[in-house]
């Protein structure tokens, strides 16, 4: 009977000496596994974000440009077409703010950091200042309508708009908005290249991590082992 009982201590010691190195390297895959995913998963996010930002802003930029030339178009759809000509040019330049407006809706939405975020609303401040100058525009020009309505009169009647009392114009509210979108659009993108600096060197720390987790685990394996085999001999 103590024949059998060696041969199966012998069994026992060995199967649990190699399930144990199994289990060691099987948790050295799964940190290295889940270590790296979420790595390449903050990656991906930040850089999807950045990316996006970078296209709205885009956009918004060549919209801004349409934009920029909206009071000189009204001013002379006035003098030669009209009110009614001139109230319609604010209407396309209004369609074209509430697709700026959207547009900083959705950089708001991303995941970029609170420098960018705040220049973003900044941005909208200034084009609510913007819309609301338009409008006021629109209302001197009614106010000032000449009663013969021909070009001469009302080409007058924007002269007395351009020279009335000092203020924001839309020029002034323009600037804002260019200043703003632009000190965003810079602060995300030196936010892109730290994020990925600061990526690589977290990746390259995971690296490391897992690099000592299996150094760690082959010499525990390596002990482990030595002592297993040492009651092997001596029985």
């Amino acid at each position: 009977m103590k024949p059998s009982g060696v041969r199966f201590g012998i069994r026992s010691k060995l199967i649990f000496s190699f399930g144990f190195i199994i289990v060691l390297l099987a948790l050295v895959s799964a940190t290295a596994y889940i270590s790296l995913k979420q790595v390449d998963t903050e990656v991906n996010e930040l850089l999807d974000s950045y990316i996006e930002f970078a296209r709205l802003s885009r956009d918004t930029e060549k919209k801004l440009a349409r934009l920029q030339v909206s009071e000189k178009e009204l001013l002379l759809k006035y003098s030669l077409e009209g009110i009614d000509s001139a109230l319609k040019t604010g209407d396309r330049a209004r369609r074209t703010i509430n697709a700026v407006r959207d547009n900083l809706n959705a950089m708001l939405g991303l995941s970029v950091d609170s420098t960018t975020r705040r220049k973003v609303s900044e941005t909208i401040s200034a084009v609510e200042a913007y819309e609301k100058n338009l409008a006021g525009l629109e209302e001197s020009l009614r106010q000032n309508l000449p009663e013969e309505n021909t070009a001469g009169s009302r080409l007058e009647a924007t002269g007395k708009t351009i020279e009335g009392p000092p203020g924001e114009g839309l020029n002034d509210s323009f600037g804002k908005i260019g200043l703003a979108l632009s000190q965003g659009t810079d602060s995300a993108r030196k936010k892109a290249g730290k994020a990925r600096e600061q990526m690589a060197e977290q990746s390259r720390n995971t690296k490391i991590i897992i690099l000592c987790i299996t150094a760690g685990a082959v010499l525990l394996a390596l002990i482990f082992a030595t002592r297993i085999s040492g009651g092997i001999t001596q029985q």
